[in-house]
This record gives C-alpha cells, structure tokens and sequence, in this order.
C-alpha cells in the first residue's frame, strides 16, 4: 500500500509480474508431464510385453485468466473467484515387433544357456550387421540384426567400455550442419542410448522398417525392443567389442 500526495489516504499497489510468476509457478507444479508408452507385439497384433508404462498428462489450460482475476481481487475490483482449468493430454504408444522364439529366429537365434560364466561384454559385427550378447564365452542373446554407419560415417573399431547412457536423448548434428543441410539431421526422444566411443552408441530406432545393412551416421541403430533388452541387460563400463 502507498500514501497519496497528501500523505494520508492509502492505495493498494501490486506487483502484477510478480503474481503472474507465482501463479504461473503453480499451474507448472499442478500440471503432470505426459508419458508415451512402448509396447512389444507379436505376428497377430497382440501386446505381449509392455517396456515403458504410459501416463496421461495434465494441462493448465487458464493461467493467464486466473492471474488477471487474482490482481482485479488483490487490488480491491472484483471479489476473488478463480480455479485452475485443466486438459487431460493422452500419451501415445509406440508398438515395436517382440523378438523372436528361437525356434522362428533363424539367422537371428538366441541362445540361452543355463549357467554362463565370465565377463558380460557386447560383440559388434560389422560384417554380419549383428549385436551379440556374451557372457564370458556364450551367447546369451543374439546375433541381432542392427544398422551400422554408412560409408562417410563409418562405426569405429576397436574394444571400448559403455560410459554414458540414456533412456531417452534428443539427437542432431547441428554443431556440424545447419538446419537445411543435406547432412543435418534432428531425432527427438530416441530411446535406450548407450555410449561406447565419444558419439558412437547403440540406441533404438523406431523410425526404421528393416535392419542389417549400412546406413547410420556412425551409431549401431537397433529395434526399439533391442535396445531396450540390452539397455536393461548392460550398464556402465560393460566392454563393447566393435569389428569386421
């Protein structure tokens, strides 16, 4: 409140910035982030495994209304009557192919042995385009069928460890090309992110049909339930062997 030039009567001044920061920080802590889903399904279309849980978001959708309501309330105009309005947002679900029996697998058979021993490590083939989890001298999972760096992107060689990992990363090139550039690309929320060498990784991509060639700018792209099995099978400092 504030004295008029007579110094007697008051008058009621409010800091509209700041009620408009505190009500718009309380629509952000009631709002709810939507979370999209992933589910495996097999031949007949049926799920058989979910591998993210879906949750629907919440929206405040009246932000700028209940702000203006509370400053005509806060200075004396209007009585105070206001509520946040909300929407309901439903997430998406993404269906990704389930791997699999080893009995249909063929070139891409699991083995699961009973009791294997030794190191966890990845095999990266580049000649066969598969992944292959070892543990110790026994396949425990795969060869995979995976799509390695096209010529100009070739995948690095060599044994390195996982240092780095995501369960979802936002991808471009936009350090090396600008937007418009034949080579500049931007892939939102790729999912199960797995780095072996600087900017060489294994990650999911849901945006191809088909494996088993070249034609990444360098990473070992996999099917999403792929990547999510060795993602969920791996961790920090698991040793990645990357050859022909």
């Amino acid at each position: 409140m504030e004295p008029d030039e007579d110094g007697q009567a008051l008058t009621i001044a409010v800091d509209e910035d700041a009620v408009r920061e505190w009500v718009s920080a309380r629509a952000d802590s009631d709002a709810v982030e939507v979370e999209d889903g992933i589910e495996q399904v097999g031949e007949d279309g049926e799920v058989v495994k979910v591998l993210t849980e879906k949750k629907a978001g919440l929206e405040i959708t009246n932000t700028d209304a209940v702000a203006d309501e509370l400053i005509a309330a806060m200075k004396g105009t209007t009585p105070l009557e206001a509520a946040f309005d909300s929407k309901k947002i439903e997430p998406e679900v993404e269906q990704v192919e389930a791997p699999k029996d080893e009995e249909e697998a063929g070139d891409e058979e699991s083995t699961t042995p009973s009791n294997p021993t030794g190191e966890k490590w990845i095999d990266v083939d580049l000649t066969n385009k598969t992944v292959t989890a070892y543990v110790g001298d026994t396949p425990v999972w795969g060869p995979r069928k995976m799509v390695d760096g096209k010529p100009g992107n070739e995948t690095v060689t060599g044994t390195y460890d996982i240092y780095l990992r995501y369960d979802r990363q936002d991808m471009t090139n936009a350090n090396n090309y600008p937007e418009g550039h034949e080579k500049y690309y931007y892939n939102p929320d790729v999912p199960w992110v797995q780095y072996f060498h600087r900017g060489y990784g294994f990650h999911g991509a849901p945006w191809r049909s088909s494996f088993g060639f070249s034609g990444s700018h360098g990473c070992i792209n996999m099917p999403v339930s792929d990547a999510k099995w060795l993602y969920d099978w791996a961790s920090i400092g698991t040793k990645t062997v990357v050859h022909y």
